[in-house]
């Protein structure tokens, strides 16, 4: 249905999620495009996952922006920009998306590992140690506790 911004947005999200991005993210524009759809941030944030799933990391950090513009608070959009600059060797970049990022125990294994890789570029210990923990009581069984444990920072 061209005029429900939820099914566009999911049909969009699951195209791209099967590697049909172009497809994907028509449709998550068709979206947008619908002035009374309330989830505009959302669909820009999936645009943003779609072209960052494809490589296009130019392409999919603007939509990331869009996201932004749209809801500042937009978990997803924050996180991936914060990855995005760390990923360049932008550490203070990465620290001002994450630093906007909700409270520690309110982050997933991903984001508390980036807080955590960042924290250590900058020789921040306490911030550092303060992840860590919150790391090691809310996942113990992931990846990035196992990592942290091996003292490999590389993941």
């Amino acid at each position: 249905d061209k005029s429900n911004g939820d099914y566009l947005h999911n049909y969009g999200a699951a195209l791209c999620s099967n590697k049909q991005t172009s497809e994907g993210i028509a449709s998550l524009q068709q979206a947008i495009a619908i002035p009374s759809y309330p989830n505009k941030a959302s669909s820009w944030a999936a645009i943003g996952a779609c072209y960052a799933e494809a490589g296009n990391v130019v392409q999919a950090e603007n939509a990331f922006h869009q996201a932004l513009s749209l809801d500042p608070r937009n978990v997803y959009a924050l996180y991936q920009l914060s990855n995005f600059m760390f990923n360049r060797n932008d550490v203070q970049g990465a620290k001002y998306y994450f630093d906007q990022l909700p409270g520690l125990n309110n982050l997933n294994s991903a984001a508390l590992w980036l807080g955590i890789k960042i924290a250590r570029q900058q020789g921040d210990a306490y911030r550092m140690s303060q992840m860590a923990r919150v790391l090691r009581a809310n996942f113990p069984a992931s990846k990035e506790r196992a990592a942290l444990e091996r003292g490999d920072f590389t993941l």
